[in-house]
Parts: structure tokens; sequence; C-alpha cells
């Protein structure tokens, strides 16, 4: 971005070394590149909060296709309901597979003893 002296990889690694106001100042001209390069025709400057209509025009869908106005389904996902839901998942995935493995090489390593005593002893494995 020209007027803000952005170097390259700024944006995805040191932007917590710079002030708000230049954030948005670089925000705020980027988005005026955008609105400036590309054709009208091919941009849909959207706000989530105007629902499907908009973006079901845009993309010259059928009404058929697009949801009604007003429905509750547009898609949420970064909400914090599911984020929390996410992170609980995580946790218990990362914290059942430690004691899960511990207990089957537990298992494991009893199994083969006792196998390898009853080789030893010439009896038979059941």
């Amino acid at each position: 971005i020209r007027g803000a002296n952005v170097e390259p990889c700024d944006l995805a690694f040191r932007t917590d070394a710079k002030s708000d106001e230049w954030l948005e100042e670089v925000y705020n001209e980027h988005n005026a590149r955008v609105l400036d390069t590309v054709p009208s025709d091919r941009l849909l400057t959207f706000n989530v909060k105007e629902g499907w209509e908009p973006l079901c025009d845009f993309l010259q869908l059928p009404n058929a296709d697009c949801p009604p106005i007003g429905n509750d389904d547009f898609p949420m996902a970064n909400n914090t309901a599911s984020l929390q839901r996410l992170g609980l998942i995580l946790h218990v995935l990362v914290y059942t597979w430690i004691p899960f493995v511990t207990f089957l090489a537990y298992r494991l390593q009893t199994f083969f003893r006792k196998r390898r005593g009853m080789e030893r002893t010439g009896l038979k494995a059941e």
C-alpha cells in the first residue's frame, strides 16, 4: 500500500508494533484502492447485517435459491458459543489421548510379558 509505508509482510507479522491509527489508515487505503481498481459490476460492497438478498442478487441466483429475508440461518461460524464448544472439544481430545495411550502401552506390555513367560515354560498361550 503506497501511502502508509507498508513493507512486505508488515500486515502479516508486525502489526503489534503499529498504532491503531496506522492500521486504520492502511485498512482505509486498501479499501479505497479496491474500490478504484475493481469494476463496479464485479465488486459487491456487502454488510452481513443486510442478510442474503444482496449477495444472492450479486451472484445472480434465482429467488428460489436464496434464503428468505430475515432467515436466522445466516452463517455465523465464529460466534462465541461455537468457539467455546470447539475449545472444549480440543481440550478433551488433547487430554484424553495421554491416559489412553498410557493404558494401551501398559496392557500391551502385560500381554507380551505374559506371553513370553508362557513360551519359556512351554505352556500354550490362550
